[in-house]
C-alpha cells in the first residue's frame, strides 16, 4: 500500500513542479516589466 502511494506522488510531482515553476516565472517576468515601465512613468509624469 505505501508503495501505490510513493508512486502516485512522484507521478503527480512534474505536474505540480510545472504549475509552481510556471507561477515563478511569471512573477519574476512581472517584477523585471514593472522595474522597467515604472521609471519610464515617472520620467514623463504619468504616475
Amino acid at each position: 500500500m505505501a508503495d501505490f502511494e510513493i508512486e502516485e506522488i512522484l507521478r503527480a510531482l512534474p505536474a505540480k513542479a510545472e504549475v509552481y515553476g510556471t507561477l515563478t516565472a511569471g512573477v519574476i517576468v512581472g517584477a523585471l516589466v514593472f522595474s522597467i515601465i515604472l521609471p519610464i512613468l515617472n520620467m514623463t509624469d504619468l504616475l
